[in-house]
């Protein structure tokens, strides 16, 4: 695994395995093979595991790691958003909403007080926009029908909910793989440019 630093590999393996160890190694073993630090691009899920991994890479290449982009998912999709949001009409200085952010709107918004059934609702949210069809990332495409799946009542609710985000100029998490998938697809040219960074 190590020393096969062409293509794809997909490693499955439970916590404490060693994963970003031997990711770690493979980031060494790819600058001593010529690639440049600029072109590594390390993703993680947690910025715990961000973390972890900048600090192994710093002591094992401390002269070429400042180069190397090492970030967590919504991280790197918030770098590429803040740049060219505009192209989708987001503003550049949105901020993103955790989800305890998300679940005080949707308890005002679906008139809940449990915790659970809002955090319930805010998935099933999500899950609209994560699973959108290519027809669905369009801009223009309208949000009743993206999560209509909801049924009508909630598909209006959940509108209310995303037409309430796009006021305040806020994300939540699954805005971001959202947004991302419809910039990439409206403008295949963006993601080439992306494509060819890393």
């Amino acid at each position: 695994i190590i020393n096969n630093i062409q293509g794809a590999l997909l490693i499955l393996a439970p916590v404490g395995t060693g994963k970003t160890s031997v990711l770690s190694t493979r980031v060494v073993k790819a600058i001593a093979a010529g690639i440049p630090p600029e072109k590594i691009l390390c993703l993680t899920f947690t910025n715990r595991a961000a973390k972890e991994m900048q600090q192994r890479l710093a002591k094992m290449c401390p002269q070429k790691f400042r180069y190397i982009t090492i970030k967590t998912f919504h991280s790197l999709c918030t770098s590429i958003l803040r740049r060219d949001a505009k192209n989708i009409g987001l503003p550049a200085d949105f901020v993103v909403y955790d989800d305890t952010d998300c679940l005080g709107i949707v308890k005002g918004i679906f008139r809940l007080r449990d915790d659970k059934k809002a955090q319930e609702k805010l998935s099933q949210i999500a899950d609209c926009k994560i699973k959108a069809s290519h027809l669905q990332l369009s801009p223009n495409y309208p949000l009743e029908k993206l999560f209509a799946p909801l049924g009508i009542d909630d598909a209006k609710l959940a509108s209310k909910y995303q037409n309430l985000l796009q006021e305040r100029h806020a994300l939540d998490f699954a805005d971001l793989i959202f947004y991302i998938r419809s910039l990439f697809s409206c403008y295949p040219e963006i993601k080439q440019t992306w494509q060819e960074s890393f």
